[in-house]
């Protein structure tokens, strides 16, 4: 099999797992450029090019910082504050220890080791947008 094959298949089976991710990133983003248009009254907002550049643009960092969260989520690094609010037990009946707990939440995470991708992917697709909208001023 070639590597472009392999590679397509690839491509194919991340879009199979992480569509809702996908999409659930698009419409956040989408969601805050209309945000972002509505609330800015004091002009044509809806009209002028450099509106929705700004809106694109705040969409894509916005989404961009929702997928390092992600990173850092997928290393471990929110763990604690999640243990805080854990109700998980052990067979004796006390509570899971910080160290297990996050041996269990690294057990899990192996499955989802490409789950930021689906926001750098929209993230780079609302900067382009807010690139090309700039480019049309």
């Amino acid at each position: 099999m070639s590597k472009r094959k392999k590679f397509f298949l690839k491509l194919k089976e991340f879009f199979k797992l992480y569509w809702l991710k996908l999409l659930s990133a698009f419409i956040t983003g989408l969601l805050i450029t209309i945000l972002y248009l509505s609330l800015n009254t004091k002009h044509d907002s809806w009209i002028l090019p450099i509106y929705y550049s700004d809106g694109f643009f705040i969409a894509g960092v916005i989404v961009f910082c929702l997928g390092m969260f992600s990173v850092v989520n997928l290393f471990g690094g929110f763990d604690v504050f999640s243990y805080l609010f854990t109700r998980e037990k052990t067979n004796y009946g006390a509570r899971v220890s910080l160290y297990e707990y996050s041996e269990i939440k690294k057990e899990k995470r192996k499955l989802k080791k490409l789950n930021f991708l689906s926001y750098f992917i929209n993230a780079s697709f609302f900067i382009i947008l807010g690139l090309i909208c700039f480019a049309l001023i």
